[in-house]
């Protein structure tokens, strides 16, 4: 008598079934992460442009600014110091950033743009954060949409998991 090694079709069944329904338990969280993820990096790129901005307009001693690209902050951003570019950023497709005309900071560091707080939103797949600008030159991130003035106490806890709120 030989005997046969394998799997039979219903031990491959179940264990396809089993694949199936755990690939379907984990993919909203999948899809949560990456869109955490992405609201998580346009927020890293526009802060590393406004540090950018900020420090070359301390450096150059000249008041430097951070404009979008074709007045639109969809199409990207860059930063303007003594009239040339000095940095260059692209946006995160399908990822949504609405925020002032530009911001400029004098050359101690201090955003010179407009009276009080300024903002950008950024949203993506139905999740909003913003990115509030104060005056001596700091940036904040909080979730959800923008408000009119700056939050006096942001909340910097779990920003990112109250996004999608």
């Amino acid at each position: 008598m030989t005997t046969q090694r394998g799997f039979t079709f219903i031990e491959l069944l179940m264990a396809l079934l089993m694949l199936t329904v755990l690939v379907t338990i984990s993919a909203p969280s999948y899809e949560s992460m990456i869109t955490k993820q992405k609201l998580r990096a346009t927020s890293s790129d526009i802060r590393s442009a406004l540090m950018l901005t900020r420090s070359e307009a301390i450096l150059t001693t000249e008041s430097s600014t951070l404009q979008p690209k074709q007045s639109d902050w969809n199409n990207g951003w860059q930063v303007i110091s003594g009239g040339n570019v000095a940095g260059d950023f692209a946006p995160n497709k399908h990822v949504h950033v609405e925020g002032p005309s530009k911001v400029r900071y004098s050359s101690w560091g201090r955003n010179t743009t407009g009276l009080g707080c300024q903002s950008f939103s950024i949203a993506y797949n139905g999740c909003a954060i913003c990115i509030y600008l104060d005056v001596d030159g700091s940036s904040f991130v909080d979730n959800g949409e923008c408000l009119d003035q700056c939050p006096i106490e942001p909340d910097q806890r779990n920003v990112w998991n109250k996004a999608c709120d």
